[in-house]
């Protein structure tokens, strides 16, 4: 898949699971998209740097949930 393709599935699962309003831990975004855990916190973090989404956890082992930007 290009990257392209998976960062707009990506935002479409964010969409339907209303990530505007309701964190999604990274793993329910990879199973989601079918991709493992280690690409999805790639591409998002990709996401993240264009100010598309937001990382709303902090801290060292705990587990990463991500918002969409308004």
């Amino acid at each position: 898949m290009r990257d392209d393709n998976i960062s707009n599935k990506i935002i479409n699962t964010m969409i339907s699971n209303q990530a505007d309003r309701f964190a999604l831990r990274t793993r329910i975004i990879a199973d989601n998209v079918g991709i493992t855990i280690h690409q999805a916190r790639y591409y998002l973090e990709k996401l993240r740097k264009n100010n598309i989404v937001e990382r709303t956890t902090k801290g060292r082992g705990r587990k990463i949930t991500w918002l969409l930007n308004n």
